[in-house]
């Protein structure tokens, strides 16, 4: 009778062990499953350390000028500055979001824009365009938040398709990494008739932005923007020296009158020296986007979960909250 309880006991012990194994089984299995899905939704990001310049070229579709981008690699090649090239099917929302990890000293945004943004209770503000048609299911945490919005063309290149537009609250909060002192040249209409985006692009990191005060056209704002690069890169005058000079020798927009400005003041006196010469200045801790405490969270909670189903007896019951 005792031996045959001894074989019973055994028996029970056997199959408890059995059960623990299928359940750490399943636990790892669960651990594994959620560690693939946060690397996927948050993929490891490396930030480029060659200085270079981009042209992000949302207008080669409308408004093409192959001629533009050959005479800004032609600058560019006299400081050994390479230079990247987005054409206007790339442009999308994630280009803007991850710019500042190519550490890109020189920023030119041939882009649609717009001052004609407001919302309730807030001043209006300059939105850019992406070629990203728009759609409700598409970086829903920054359409709650209004950092992009739904954006169309006006007259006379109105039509039913809408696009996903940058505001300046998606440079302050859903950009990954911090620009490095970099200048900004945002070529569209009304990039400088107010501060927003300006102030956002320096918050950031930048070191200075240049824009148009009013409504400017595509061949205008291509020839005068070559004009103040060389200004800038081939004579060595300052950022203040060079838009000034470019405003009397190509002048404002003929048709609309808007002239070249920059932002903020004080970044009147650097040149293309400083410029290049500033240290690198990216922020590991801020690659992150901006749903990562979020899904931190959340998959920590379902490891948690998992190691309670392979023991009960495990001490660990606090769980975080969700943020």
């Amino acid at each position: 009778m005792k031996t045959s309880g001894r074989r019973r006991k055994t028996g029970k012990k056997g199959q408890k062990l059995k059960n623990k194994i299928v359940y750490f089984s399943l636990a790892f299995a669960i651990i594994i499953v959620c560690f693939l899905f946060y690397s996927c939704l948050n993929p490891s990001s490396t930030i480029e350390l060659t200085p270079k310049a981009v042209i992000i070229d949302h207008l080669s579709l409308s408004y093409p000028n192959p001629n533009f981008s050959k005479k800004v690699q032609a600058i560019m090649k006299e400081i050994s500055l390479p230079v990247d090239y987005y054409p206007s099917e790339e442009v999308d929302v994630n280009l803007y979001r991850n710019l500042p990890m190519h550490n890109y000293k020189i920023i030119l945004f041939r882009v649609h824009s717009t001052g004609e943004c407001s919302v309730e209770d807030q001043p209006p503000f300059v939105v850019f365009f992406t070629s990203e048609e728009y759609n409700t299911i598409s970086h829903v945490g920054d359409q709650l938040a209004m950092r992009v919005v739904y954006v169309n063309f006006p007259e006379p290149h109105q039509s039913t398709t809408g696009y996903f537009g940058i505001t300046p609250s998606f440079i302050k909060e859903s950009v990954n990494g911090r620009f490095n002192e970099s200048i900004i040249i945002a070529m569209g209409c009304d990039s400088l008739k107010y501060t927003s985006m300006a102030e956002a692009f320096i918050e950031r990191g930048a070191k200075a932005y240049i824009g148009w005060t009013g409504d400017v056209s595509s061949s205008h704002t291509d020839k005068a923007t070559s004009h103040l690069l060389q200004k800038l890169i081939i004579e060595n005058r300052t950022l203040e020296n060079a838009i000034q000079e470019t405003m009397m020798e190509v002048g404002p927009d003929p048709f609309h009158n808007s002239t070249l400005a920059f932002y903020p003041d004080e970044a009147g006196n650097l040149n293309i020296t400083k410029i290049l010469n500033s240290e690198q200045t990216q922020e590991i801790s801020s690659m992150k986007s901006t749903n990562s405490p979020y899904l931190e969270t959340l998959l920590f909670n379902i490891m948690i979960l998992a190691m309670l189903t392979a023991d009960a007896n495990l001490k660990i019951y606090r769980f975080l909250p969700l943020r």
